[in-house]
């Protein structure tokens, strides 16, 4: 799994940050308990500007840089 969440990472990074969503959500299906996978998302959805959308961990903005 490490390696598909720095997939994810890089996806988002690379401005892929759709297929970086999907393939979170995929991850998640697996392990719905995962905060990093959590915060990760909602990074994503950050970058789509879909903020709004997104269920926000406290501490966030910190998170995201």
């Amino acid at each position: 799994m490490t390696q598909s969440i720095e997939a994810a990472i890089a996806l988002r990074s690379a401005g892929q940050a759709g297929q970086a969503r999907s393939l979170l959500f995929e991850l998640l299906a697996e392990d719905e308990a995962n905060a990093g996978l959590h915060i990760r998302l909602a990074c994503t959805y950050d970058v789509l500007g879909l903020e709004r959308e997104a269920v926000l961990p406290e501490g966030y903005p910190v998170l995201c840089g």
